[in-house]
């Protein structure tokens, strides 16, 4: 016998019962009959309702126990005020005939209006369904449409069910129908495969639907739209593992700084939590968009085109001031330029086109001008389709009274080589003028777009899908065990009552673990000092140690570049009497640091997240960090390659190239330590990492960390 997979009971069900099915046009239990009926459902269709005997054709049924056929899949839809008959229903059908594998739940009144009587009865519901092994999608959603098996238990309106590889899953239903419902309007229907509403998520999730659909072959490309989950790290991570095979793009909302636990550090001030999004999604190979726009066209195109080959655009058109005007912004976005064709090709447009048009001026692109013909846009068009420089084309196509959308149209097609070796983005401005022209080429499997910043945002998105898909190949790495210091000094502090390290402390754990500190010790008095400041070498800096005074330099705790044994000692007894001072702080000393001059300065730390846990960050240095706000970061532990990468994302980082006669920096040994405070920062017990600064050395003569703050939870 074969098993199905799981939640396939949702998606092709043998069966599938509407509770609360209705007369009433304006009711759900009546839409979703509807539309389980238009959309093509093969299996038995049961309708339950116990003061009916027949709704839109079909026999109902009091309920779901006396339904004599199988029945793998009920959607309830009726009021809050028959839950409790429906779950003693639901429960029995399960245990005496055992076909029930999941409910679909779209009646609202649980933990979404944030009411304990509302969470109450979500957990009694879910635990109702777990106890007799029946999966529970929602509450509070409008469930899936699956267009190859004839499913929909929603109630959107005018759905066309045009099947496709496309597959979407949405934290709202109201986000989920404005998807649908868009496409269901193009000139050419976009066609997709599954649509899930997931609603209060009480028992089937957004992993799960996401592995499901990973094994799925209808399913080519997947877009997402969320709000918020729990586990970020769990749910990128299957994101990650999905992503090597299939496309993912996702909308995430919420762009806040809430969601960190600790900012008393620069880490800390600095991580917010959509940044940290941001980066876990590149980090596992995810394209992340920024509007429901985006989302739409990015995933006909990603279903439709084959990836560019390189992230240079060409705009081609007729129309002087849209082509100016793209170009313009295009030039703009990080991540695509420009084309440079070759200059065959170039010669090419000038003995196609007529005498007048701007060919390759500027590179990137041609103004073919409105004494173009029809036949000269196709034969444009498949010469830069050509042209290896290219990476895609923007075709740019405004109506005029001599030439229509379908002639230009018909006649791209006519000269284009198909299927496509790189995207093709027609632009048809506007409206019912191309609408025609705009049907012809979606019906020939080419996604249309009415202005050029939806076809530049979409060829974007497919050039970032090409840079970060090395990053979804990835096997994550292990958590380094805990060295046997670092666990010493941990255990220390708590044994303290502690939860924050001295700087003495934090320098021992971050050698443990392989971080270079600039030479250093500890003294209790001016004679201690001046023999740790003649091992290490003048000049030194001064600074009390004390667990009760984190930031140092805010208290006045901090003497630098001290050259003599004389202004140590008074530098000492500066430094211990300003600490004296802080209420509360308890003195342990001074610590005597050699002075260290390097190429440039970075801040290095690591914070534990609370949606995402271990998460490592590197960027701009010293007193400037948090003005600059340049930096880079990754869920931690790292790899090597992505502790490069993080480095290089950072604007700033182009000083240790050597910039006009500027000394190299060692990234080399930056790379290193960023790694090892990737797997400092995932040590259990360890809320933040704060290396500020980190001076980076000349090339070959690695880095050496200053000053550092390391708080346990």
């Amino acid at each position: 016998m074969k098993v199905k997979p799981a939640l396939e009971c949702f998606f092709n069900p043998e069966g599938c019962a509407v509770v609360g099915a209705s007369r009433d046009p304006s009711k759900p239990g009546h839409q979703v009959l509807k539309a389980m009926m238009q959309a093509g459902y093969r299996g038995s269709l049961f309708a339950v309702n116990p003061g009916e005997r027949e709704i839109m054709g079909l026999e109902c049924y009091p309920d779901i126990s006396s339904i004599p056929g199988p029945v793998e899949l009920a959607v309830m839809c009726a009021p809050l005020r028959v839950l409790d008959s429906f779950v003693v229903d639901m429960q029995q059908r399960a245990r005496t005939r055992g076909d029930l594998g999941g409910v679909v739940c779209t009646t609202a009144g649980f933990a979404e209006e944030g009411t304990l009587e509302g969470v109450a009865r979500q957990e009694a519901l879910a635990r109702a369904c777990r106890e007799v092994s029946v999966r529970l999608m929602g509450p509070n959603c409008i469930g899936v449409i699956d267009t190859l098996n004839g499913v929909d238990t929603t109630f959107l309106l005018g759905t066309d069910y045009q099947q496709g590889g496309i597959s979407v899953i949405s934290q709202s239903g109201a986000i989920g129908a404005w998807l649908v419902q868009s496409w269901s309007t193009h000139a050419a229907p976009v066609g997709f495969s599954k649509f899930v509403s997931l609603g209060n998520t009480a028992d089937v999730d957004v992993r799960e639907v996401l592995e499901y659909l990973k094994e799925d072959e209808s399913t080519r490309v997947i877009g997402m739209y969320l709000e918020g989950v729990r586990d970020g790290r769990g749910l990128v991570e299957t994101m990650g593992k999905v992503a090597r095979e299939k496309t993912v793009l996702v909308l995430k909302t919420g762009r806040t700084l809430q969601g960190v636990e600790a900012a008393r550090s620069h880490t800390g001030a600095m991580a917010g939590q959509d940044r940290i999004w941001d980066s876990a999604f590149r980090q596992h190979g995810v394209v992340r968009v920024q509007t429901v726009e985006d989302l739409l066209d990015s995933l006909r195109a990603f279903d439709r085109l084959p990836d560019p080959p390189n992230d240079r655009v060409f705009v081609l058109t007729h129309a002087g001031g849209p082509g100016v005007y793209s170009v313009d912004f295009f030039s703009s976005w990080e991540g695509m330029g420009m084309a440079t064709v070759s200059p065959d090709t170039k010669d090419a447009l000038r003995s196609m086109l007529p005498p007048i048009a701007a060919v390759c001026r500027p590179e990137g692109h041609t103004d073919m001008t409105a004494s173009a013909t029809a036949r000269q846009f196709g034969q444009a068009v498949n010469l830069l389709m050509a042209d290896e420089g290219v990476g895609g084309t923007v075709f740019l196509y405004f109506p005029t009274a001599h030439m229509g959308a379908e002639e230009v149209v018909n006649f791209i097609l006519r000269e284009m080589e198909l299927p496509l070796k790189k995207p093709f983005l027609p632009t048809l401005m506007v409206g019912k003028w191309v609408r025609e022209g705009r049907r012809i080429l979606e019906e020939s499997g080419i996604p249309t777009f009415n202005n050029p910043e939806r076809a530049g945002k979409t060829f974007l998105n497919m050039c970032r899908r090409v840079a970060t898909r090395s990053g979804a190949m990835r096997e994550r790495p292990p958590t380094a065990p805990v060295p046997g210091a670092a666990q010493a000094v941990i255990d220390s502090a708590r044994c303290a009552g502690r939860r924050a390290l001295t700087e003495p402390e934090s320098a021992r754990l971050l050698e443990s673990y392989g971080v270079p500190v600039a030479p250093w010790g500890v003294a209790k008095t001016a004679e201690e000092a001046l023999a740790v400041a003649r091992r290490v070498g003048y000049p030194v800096a001064v600074k009390v140690v004390s667990p009760g005074i984190p930031h140092k330099s805010d208290a006045g705790c901090v003497r630098l570049n001290i050259a003599g044994d004389e202004d140590l000692s008074e530098a000492v007894g500066q430094v211990l009497e300003a600490g004296s001072r802080v209420p509360g702080a308890s003195i342990h000393g001074v610590l005597v640091q050699s002075m260290v001059k390097g190429v440039a300065e970075v801040i290095l730390g690591g914070i534990r997240e609370v949606v995402f846990g271990p998460v490592v960050m590197v960027g701009l240095g010293g007193l400037l960090a948090e003005i600059w706000n340049d930096a880079s970061f990754r869920l931690a532990p790292l790899l090597p390659e992505e502790a490069q990468e993080m480095v290089e994302e950072v604007k700033s980082m182009a000083v240790l190239n050597g910039l006009r006669g500027m000394t190299p920096g060692d990234k080399t040994a930056l790379f290193h330590a960023v790694q090892a405070v990737s797997q400092a920062a995932a040590c259990p017990g360890i809320l933040e990492i704060d290396v500020n600064p980190l001076v980076v050395l000349e090339e070959g003569k690695g880095v050496l960390a200053v000053d550092a703050l390391v708080t346990l939870e």
